[in-house]
């Protein structure tokens, strides 16, 4: 499972947060929310799960189609 970075990078400057407001609220560390946005991490399904709950938005809005 892919996580895709552009749907996270809108989904996430529509939500009005920063990254470290995204980071407190998932629990996800911030450069590894940096390396997410960037595309150079893959994350976990986990991962994908906690930043889809801070975002409000579910799991299926940031996989690639």
């Amino acid at each position: 499972m892919r996580i895709d970075s552009n749907k996270l990078n809108i989904l996430a400057a529509k939500s009005c947060l920063s990254m470290i407001e995204i980071s407190k609220l998932s629990g996800v560390d911030t450069v590894t929310i940096s390396r997410i946005l960037k595309g150079s991490q893959e994350p976990r399904i986990q991962t994908i799960g906690k930043l889809a709950r801070a975002l409000n938005v579910q799991v299926e809005d940031l996989i690639k189609s």
